[in-house]
């Protein structure tokens, strides 16, 4: 099945030899003067063979057209894991289709575990159908076509189509996030990146004792430390106030480079997911914007509570891959400083920025990141840095020493330019470290990568 062969009904080279054939039995026939009739006879049924097999396939060519066809896909895939795609035709006609081949076109990202193709018999008014297995990458992926080519009995002739409009063409897949981090890091007090969702105030926490002084309550003081110590103490409450936590997410045409199953696109949606699942198992209320690879804008606002994390993980799996006409440069600086502060609320944010845009942190520290600037009070740019992705399995020793050295110097040269801005930097490389680099950015307030 070649994509480049038109649609339509085709006869192959058999048929023409079966034409040749009948019209060198005409002329020995001529030649002759008619005093053999078989010779006749054996150029009229090959004829009639090859006009039958043409009035089939182009009969089975116009039953094809007329399947009903649809794509069944299972509910809430998740990157990584196996699923079945299930395709089934219906035969609708009175014709039987004898050798009918289907070929189903799974998104160019996903790996194909089965071959999404059959060979098969079609009876008038049944049901074919086709199982294989993918395993997808994150994000929002369309089907391609749907391609059947039906032959009769003898292959003289071969009928084309292919089907566009088939049901559940789009499957959203959603990112393998660190869940067991995300939720083990959100129930410990440690404050992320320096900015503690907590503060002082009357709580069921307590926070730590203090000296007495004047104007403070009778109610708060220890009694057990003034006998102990035999000074006054008072003890100090934490009072809980959730953060405004900005998550934005921009997806540039540049973002397929990378290993299969670690391209800088799939890993920033992990590192999305397991952010968005830090902050709401925390309590925080966050806002999700995307900008997606083909120019889509997605958002969602007041996201609050473990209850939501099953939306943010469709919104970040409604991200689709970028395409040779995705976003720009000028086109991610144009809805990261101007679209995307004009949608904010009033507040302060704390703004966790992923992406792959090699400028990125010279774009927030430039003068266009004032508006955005002023909206947030601090953040993290995680930053899906390049050359982190071009160390190769073959490459040398001294390659890849190499590497890691560029690597570390852009990254502490990063850093000391946003510090200034009460912006973290954080520098992540191919999904196996990404697990060890986000635990040390949660555990030491973002002073390791």
């Amino acid at each position: 099945m070649e994509e480049s062969q038109p649609t339509g009904v085709m006869v192959t080279w058999r048929f023409y030899s079966i034409l040749l054939a009948a019209s060198a039995l005409t002329a020995a026939y001529v030649y002759v003067k008619g005093e053999d009739p078989g010779l006749l006879a054996a150029a009229s049924a090959l004829l009639g063979v090859a006009l039958g097999s043409y009035l089939y396939a182009k009969a089975s060519w116009n039953s094809v057209m007329a399947l009903s066809a649809r794509r069944i896909l299972p509910p809430g895939v998740v990157e990584g894991r196996v699923f079945n795609v299930n395709v089934v035709l219906e035969n609708n006609s009175l014709i039987p289709l004898l050798a009918l081949e289907v070929a189903d076109s799974p998104p160019a990202l996903f790996r194909v575990e089965t071959p999404p193709s059959t060979l098969a018999v079609l009876p008038p008014r049944a049901r074919l159908a086709l199982e294989y297995r993918l395993v997808p990458v994150a994000g929002r992926h369309s089907f391609g076509p749907l391609t059947l080519i039906v032959r009769d009995p003898l292959g003289l002739v071969v009928g084309r189509a292919v089907l566009d409009s088939v049901e559940q063409s789009e499957v959203r897949v959603l990112p393998k996030a660190a869940y067991s981090l995300a939720l083990k890091m959100a129930a410990s007090a440690v404050p992320y990146m320096g900015v503690s969702s907590r503060k002082r105030g009357w709580g069921t926490t307590f926070y730590y004792l203090r000296e007495y002084s004047e104007g403070d309550e009778l109610r708060s003081i220890d009694w057990r430390a003034l006998a102990r110590l035999g000074k006054f103490y008072v003890k100090v409450f934490e009072a809980e106030e959730a953060l405004k936590v900005l998550l934005v997410v921009i997806v540039d045409r540049g973002m397929l480079y990378g290993p299969y199953g670690s391209t800088m696109f799939e890993d920033s949606l992990r590192v999305a997911a397991t952010f968005s699942i830090y902050h709401l198992a925390r309590g925080d209320s966050v806002d999700i914007h995307v900008y997606s690879g083909d120019g889509r804008r997605y958002s969602q606002s007041n996201l609050r509570g473990r209850g939501s994390i099953p939306w943010a993980l469709r919104i970040l799996a409604s991200v689709a891959p970028p395409t040779p006409e995705g976003p720009t440069l000028e086109d991610a600086r144009r809805f990261l400083f101007r679209e995307l502060p004009a949608r904010l609320e009033a507040g302060g944010y704390y703004a966790v920025l992923v992406t792959g845009l090699e400028d990125a942190p010279s774009m927030l520290a430039s003068r266009d990141a004032a508006f955005l600037l002023r909206r947030t009070i601090g953040g993290l740019l995680v930053h899906l840095y390049k050359p982190a992705y071009s160390s190769a399995p073959t490459s040398s020793v001294l390659e890849r020493v190499a590497r890691a050295k560029e690597v570390l110097e852009s990254t502490w040269r990063f850093r000391s330019m946003l510090k200034p801005l009460n912006y973290e930097y954080i520098a992540v490389g191919p999904s196996t470290r990404i697990e060890a680099v986000l635990r040390g950015v949660i555990l030491h307030g973002g002073r390791r990568s």
